[in-house]
């Protein structure tokens, strides 16, 4: 299944950043922590992507493309969605705020708070092309 393969590649990465000799105990409780967080995740999906499946609103093959599209979202196809760290330009009054403000530093107007509006704000597709035939 599709989000097998996704998960057993962030369990591999995650493996694979674990340094040699082992965490601390201290970095052993947020570990275990981080895993937890990520086994609770992996339920939530797992349980709406089945229901999904089960009353035919998506199809796996369109889970898929859809997976392979929001990856690439963020200009890298890595296997995750990297938050934009560029500064955001406020469409009210054109000055810069940091990229985590939530509002304009300036005149309060809401930022683009995701990919995906920003994206819409560049123009760019925002949903994913049709299937290849």
């Amino acid at each position: 299944m599709v989000l097998h393969s996704y998960y057993g590649a962030i369990e591999q990465a995650f493996e694979a950043s674990m340094p040699r000799s082992g965490p601390s105990s201290a970095g052993t409780a947020t570990i275990v922590d981080l895993q937890n967080a990520i086994d609770r995740h992996r339920l939530i999906i797992q349980s709406l992507l089945m229901l999904l499946l089960d009353k035919q609103v998506i199809t796996e093959p369109e889970l898929k493309r859809w997976l392979e599209y929001m990856d690439q979202l963020d200009g890298r196809v890595d296997g995750k969605l990297t938050p934009d760290k560029s500064p955001s330009t406020c469409p009210q009054c054109g000055r810069v705020s940091p990229p985590s403000a939530p509002r304009c530093m300036y005149c309060h107007a809401d930022l683009a708070a995701s990919v995906l509006d920003r994206r819409a704000q560049s123009g760019a597709q925002t949903t994913p092309p049709p299937p290849q035939k």
